[in-house]
Order: C-alpha cells, then structure tokens, then sequence
C-alpha cells in the first residue's frame, strides 16, 4: 500500500476538494509542502490556482506560489534555450510587491544567475542585479554567498 505517507496526501487532496477559497488556498499549500519536489511541477495549475485565490496577497501565499511557479516556467525556457526569458521572469516577480524580502533576493539571483549563463549580457549588468538581490535582503544567510559570487565575476577573465 501507500503507507503513511501516501495516507497523509490523499487526506490532504481530498482536503483541498471539499474546500473554497483561501481554505482550499491553505489546503493546496498544505498539500504542495508534502509533495517531495519533483513531484511538484505535475501540481501546477494547482499552485497557480493559489496566486488566482489569494490574488492580493493578504492570505500571505501568493508570493511563494509565484516564486515556485516561475521556476517551472523558467525551466521550460531553459529548455528551450530561452536563457533571456528565464531571466525576465525571475526579474518579474522580483520587482513586484508579493515577495518576501527574502524571496526577492532569490528572485532577483536567479534572475542575474540565467542572463549569466545566457551570455547575452556583460559582466557588469550581472554585477548590478546581484547587488540588487543583496540590497533588498542585506541580513539574509544568502547575502554573503551573493558577494563571494560578485568578487568571483570580477576575479574572472574578461569577456
């Protein structure tokens, strides 16, 4: 059988059915969180379903759920060989106002982290971003890998 864990997400599913709006959100949150990740990306439009639920952030999810679901979207431009566009929609989210701090520092990394990999931008625009990510969030664990990653870039050979 399915054993414990197995109960415990089809309890939580059967939760997020019987549920409406910012119960069912809470739910599908509940039931996101108990998915291992690669499990996630077959539960998108459930995870967009929360950012259409809680639509102006007061139920305190939609900022993850975008996060979370431009991952996915990045990876499809990452497959497509969209670097660029993968970019743009970490920058997105990152300039809006659902994020935590903390989320916009990740946003705003992984942002600067595809346009780097991309090639398509210079060294030092990659610079600005990560310099970014540091001022929205200075006292996040994050921060200090940030500028270990800035001296880094400019350490490196120039294009």
């Amino acid at each position: 059988g399915f054993g414990e864990a197995g109960k415990k997400l089809l309890d939580l599913r059967a939760a997020v059915d019987k549920s409406k709006g910012v119960e069912r959100a809470k739910g599908i949150d509940a039931f996101i969180d108990a998915l291992v990740p690669a499990q996630r990306e077959r539960y998108a439009d459930l995870m967009r379903e929360v950012i259409d639920i809680d639509a102006d952030g007061s139920a305190g999810l939609k900022g993850k759920y975008l996060l979370q679901t431009t991952y996915l979207d990045a990876i499809n431009f990452y497959q497509q060989g969209k670097l660029a566009e993968a970019g743009d929609s970490f920058f997105r989210i990152a300039k809006g106002e659902y994020l935590t701090n903390a989320q916009k520092q990740e946003a705003w990394y992984m942002g600067a982290y595809m346009y780097a990999m991309s090639e398509t931008v210079d060294n030092e625009l990659i610079i600005s971003w990560l310099e970014e990510a540091i001022t929205v969030d200075p006292e996040n664990e994050g921060t200090g890998q940030i500028r270990a990653t800035i001296e880094q870039i400019k350490a490196g050979p120039k294009k």
